[in-house]
């Protein structure tokens, strides 16, 4: 990324999630809870909209994503269930940005 610009994007943030937060996952219905028992999902759809515009609005085409999130997750996400076990998935934002051209980069 050597003289490139980063713009550091958290899009549970920018979807109205406080930091620090209650932990959330993707249900095997498609909704995403927090361990309160919460529907967050709203929050991950407006984060992964806002996401997209500001990258599109600084002409930002790659991301490097946090796997295991509920958001950013890019092959493995939390299993539902609140008991830390990971399982091959896609967080909302990352399925997103894949859909509308964005390449994700390996953090390594």
């Amino acid at each position: 990324l050597r003289g490139k610009k980063v713009l550091p994007i958290c899009p549970e943030v920018l979807g109205g999630l406080p930091t620090p937060r209650i932990p959330s996952e993707i249900q095997s219905d498609g909704r995403i809870l927090n361990a309160k028992g919460d529907d967050v999902s709203q929050c991950f759809c407006r984060g992964k909209e806002l996401t997209l515009a500001l990258m599109q609005k600084h002409h930002s085409t790659k991301v490097i994503l946090k796997d295991g999130s509920p958001s950013c997750g890019f092959s493995t996400i939390y299993d539902g269930t609140f008991t830390n076990r990971k399982i091959p998935g896609m967080g909302e934002t990352a399925k997103y940005l894949l859909q509308n051209g964005v390449t994700i980069l390996n953090q390594t």
